[in-house]
């Protein structure tokens, strides 16, 4: 996993999760005689295309391309199953291949902390007032006045103190690190540090990012960038040679490349190559 940023450009956020759209949105979670609540599931696929770009392409949790692995669905990172009022919260969205979003990660989200709260709904209230209420519950992405301040936002999520790490609000790559085993030909996950076991406990669980399928394909990665290295610690090497495989290397350190993560933690952190 690496880091994410969340492109709030008006022109880049689907017009459906803005404005008067997006109070429309909420009055669809408005429940049912019986308590139940229905979602649309076309709604949230509008903002595919742009969550697949802001993901470089690969699924947001296993860096795998998503051509590879599966295909990829608008995952709700809180799930709309518990958090009901973010289920058109373009922010709640990621993009995940389907193995990590319906085999692992599914309606699972440990919290250790303060679990959010939902939006207080007196009885009796209009729809346009519940869509109000909902909308003051979550982030407009492109007009902070009109929904929760980002700030207040980011501070009740964080104090849910979830298990798993949401690319869009943390850095895994400070928490985790990579294991290689020559013999089974396998990467695995690890933590940098005692107190980030916790977070790659969630991740194997719940994203499964130590999947048997995932271990090898890492494995196939870290093999290339591994010859690269000797290639570059070899005595007798041409300059035109050496420019060539820092290129190489280079380009598995960049956002788009398969598995960036693990590479950038060899490349830089375990190995120090100057590329």
């Amino acid at each position: 996993m690496i880091a994410l940023a969340r492109d709030r450009k008006k022109s880049v956020v689907p017009k459906l999760f803005q404005g008067e759209k997006r109070l429309e949105l909420a009055q669809k979670l408005l429940p049912k005689l019986d308590g139940s609540r229905e979602f649309d599931s076309k709604k949230w696929k509008q903002a595919k295309k742009h969550l697949i770009k802001e993901s470089h392409g690969k699924c947001a949790y296993c860096e795998a391309d998503t051509t590879v692995v599966a295909h990829g669905d608008v995952e709700h990172f809180r799930p709309k199953s518990v958090y009901w009022w973010l289920a058109y919260c373009y922010d709640n969205f990621l993009f995940a291949c389907q193995i990590c979003n319906q085999t692992y990660k599914s309606d699972n989200f440990p919290v250790r902390g303060t679990v959010l709260s939902p939006p207080q709904i007196p009885a009796g209230v209009s729809a346009e007032e519940f869509a109000q209420l909902v909308s003051r519950a979550s982030i407009e992405p492109v007009d902070e006045a009109s929904g929760m301040p980002y700030d207040e936002f980011f501070r009740v999520c964080t104090e849910e103190d979830c298990d798993l790490l949401n690319p869009y609000f943390d850095n895994p790559e400070e928490k985790f690190s990579w294991e290689v085993d020559d013999v089974l030909k396998t990467v695995t996950i690890t933590a940098k540090e005692p107190q980030f076991e916790r977070y790659v406990q969630a991740a194997r669980a719940f994203y499964g990012l130590d999947r048997e399928e995932l271990k090898s394909l890492r494995y196939s990665v870290y093999r290339d960038i591994d010859t690269f290295r000797e290639i570059l610690g070899a005595e007798t090497i041409t300059e035109d040679l050496k420019e060539r495989v820092r290129a190489r290397l280079q380009a598995h350190l960049l956002p788009e490349a398969q598995f960036a993560a693990m590479s950038r933690y060899f490349i830089w952190e375990k190995w120090k190559l100057q590329v």
